[in-house]
């Protein structure tokens, strides 16, 4: 298949590329592919700690579990947690552990079926207000 740029960067691509680039400790080629793995052109599959969990699974986990795991390999982090998940929590997602609540990470939230660059504790403050406030 041939690639045009113009293709695969587009304003979102930018964008997103852009706010990567705040994630701790990351460099710009890792913020590069991680966009790249984000925006679904680059497949999570190849990645040795994507093949290595997906070895143990009996389940094949989603799309976005793996992307997650992937990005955890790029960005350097302690794993991929989950937060909202089995509780009565304000929202539902899961992050690259970073070390620190209000570090900015990648997350996905659930709920939204979005990628964002954001910690945890930020997202999850902003869940508790809005759901408080309804």
């Amino acid at each position: 298949m041939l690639w045009y740029l113009s293709d695969i960067y587009s304003d979102e691509f930018e964008k997103f590329e852009e706010q990567a680039q705040d994630i701790k400790g990351i460099e710009p080629l890792q913020a590069h592919v991680l966009t790249l793995l984000v925006m679904g052109e680059i497949s999570p599959d190849g990645f040795p700690s994507v093949m290595k969990w997906c070895k143990q699974c009996y389940n094949e986990p989603s799309d976005e579990e793996k992307r997650m795991c992937a990005a955890d390999e790029i960005i350097g982090g302690h794993g991929v947690e989950a937060i909202g998940i089995n509780s009565e929590a304000p929202g539902k997602g899961m992050y690259v552990n970073l070390g620190d609540t209000y570090d900015t990470t990648l997350f996905y939230d659930h709920d939204e079926c979005e990628f964002m660059v954001c910690s945890w504790g930020d997202w999850y403050d902003a869940q508790a207000r809005f759901h408080s406030s309804g």
